[in-house]
């Protein structure tokens, strides 16, 4: 089957006058803005799902030893949840970009870090509570420092869903991922010196440290480098090399 488009302009250029032309290109102005307001509508529509509030985020608590945790308190997206038997805690509803989440149980720290939902319908975080005093969660001051990540490919184009980890040495853990222009955003870390690592997919993992200070954005350009296959690469001659090999053997001149 084939389309055809009628031309809105059938008159040639050379066919109108002074006046014409000046209606000529009102008119086209008009035909230009009406197909604008069409593409428009078509990206409102198209795009409107795909940044609908329907992403789920579900927050996975344990101890060191790698044993869930219940009835830990998860505050994230302006709700306040409790951990299960399995230390989950699961979040519906959500849209995508950066959640800061806080988590809190008896006789741990606590831990706050701050996640972005990527365009996948689920994302999981993985919380880990360090024992902490015995009269409760340790308290943390106010914070204002922020890392904002660009990660790249070693062509420069962005990592989409790479993890990023900031970790401190007393505060802890900060995960996020990245989205898919390679952004990632981090907001209310400590001051203080951070260690960064990356990992995606098929890159080596990208390690770094970078000073935190309050009420400052810090900018931090992570280019990852291609995984390494180490293999061995093992060449047989072939039949007929073999037979040439030996002829020739057979005349060469014994030194």
């Amino acid at each position: 089957m084939q389309w055809e488009i009628p031309n809105p302009f059938p008159k040639q250029w050379d066919e109108l006058s002074g006046d014409g032309r000046e209606r000529f290109h009102a008119d086209c102005g008009k035909f230009v803005q009406s197909r604008r307001a069409v593409v428009a509508g078509v990206l409102l529509t198209t795009i409107a799902p795909l940044m609908a509030q329907d992403r789920l985020m579900r927050v996975m608590v344990k101890d060191t030893t790698g044993t869930p945790i219940k009835d830990a308190v998860v505050k994230a997206a302006g709700r306040e949840l409790r951990t299960d038997g399995d230390g989950a805690a699961v979040f519906s509803g959500l849209g995508v970009g950066p959640h800061a989440i806080e988590v809190a149980s008896t006789g741990f720290m606590r831990w706050r870090g701050s996640y972005n939902t990527g365009i996948g319908p689920e994302t999981e975080v993985p919380v880990t509570l360090e024992v902490g005093s015995l009269g409760g969660a340790i308290e943390i001051a106010t914070r204002s420092g922020q890392v904002r990540f660009a990660v790249e490919n070693p062509l420069g184009g962005p990592v989409a869903d790479a993890e990023v980890e900031i970790a401190f040495a007393r505060e802890g853990k900060f995960l996020g991922r990245s989205d898919s222009r390679g952004g990632a955003y981090f907001a209310a870390l400590p001051a203080g010196q951070a260690t960064i690592s990356i990992t995606a997919q098929g890159f080596q993992v990208w390690r770094g440290k970078a000073d935190v200070t309050d009420h400052s954005e810090r900018k931090i350009q992570a280019r990852l480098l291609m995984e390494r296959h180490d293999e061995k690469v093992i060449v047989k001659e072939s039949p007929s090399r073999r037979f040439v090999n030996w002829l020739t053997s057979c005349t060469r001149r014994k030194g």
